[in-house]
């Protein structure tokens, strides 16, 4: 089974190296059929030159380039886009996950699940952060009721098959909640595993606390939309 590792990175010329090459020592022992991409969403710093560098002396670690900032939600998509292999690993590359995890994921996979998503027991973020997660779950919850306990956790896992049918369209929105609800319009298997969760080393996050009032107000309409589009479809 060939697996396919995506990092997807903004600004993380800190951490890019010894995340790449952590990421590849871990797959040649326990998943030798594998490769690595790096979804850059056009970082500003040195994090394109570093996996240029890592990936000329490397070649099963590639490298997918925005010429402008896209968003998340076209990271992700961009992941599913270029999947070359029969199982998808969409993670953060922020240094907060670790693939010490996949084994786990790689289980349900294997059990017949075709989509797999972490959820974080312990988040080790700032306060304001793990208010914000919090809330935007209750969020999800109330408006689709799915089984779904980590709607924004930065690690997933995905069969071709199940990659092959998501479609993300709200690509300036967060990616958990359209993603989610193309994963149950579709009829697909999901289980959910705990992932750990570290502090994060390096790089910036997009999240700005002072622009929170805003984002709730863009995730609350934007729940609402996508509730109605999907009136009659699960």
């Amino acid at each position: 089974m060939r697996v396919h590792v995506f990092f997807l990175v903004y600004n993380e010329q800190k951490i890019i190296s010894s995340l790449v090459e952590d990421a590849v020592s871990f797959m040649e022992v326990d998943f030798p059929d594998y490769e690595v991409t790096i979804i850059d969403n056009s970082s500003t710093d040195n994090t394109p030159q570093i996996i240029k560098t890592i990936s000329g002396k490397n070649p099963k670690v590639t490298m997918v380039r925005h010429e402008k900032n896209l968003g998340y939600a076209a990271s992700v998509q961009d992941a599913l886009d270029h999947l070359n292999g029969d199982v998808a690993v969409i993670v953060d590359g922020d240094g907060q996950h670790t693939l010490e995890d996949l084994p786990k994921f790689m289980e349900k996979i294997c059990q017949g699940y075709e989509v797999v998503l972490g959820w974080k027991p312990i988040r080790k973020d700032p306060f304001y952060r793990v208010i914000a997660g919090w809330g935007y779950n209750v969020l999800f919850k109330l408006a689709f009721n799915f089984p779904v306990w980590d709607i924004d956790c930065g690690y997933r896992v995905l069969t071709k098959k199940a990659a092959e049918k998501i479609h993300l369209k709200n690509l300036d929105m967060p990616v958990g909640p359209e993603f989610v609800i193309q994963l149950y319009t579709n009829k697909l298997k999901v289980a959910q595993v705990s992932v750990q969760h570290f502090e994060r080393q390096g790089g910036e996050s997009s999240f700005r606390p002072f622009a929170f009032p805003i984002l709730i107000a863009k995730v609350f309409l934007n729940l609402i939309s996508l509730r109605i589009k999907t009136l009659g479809k699960i």
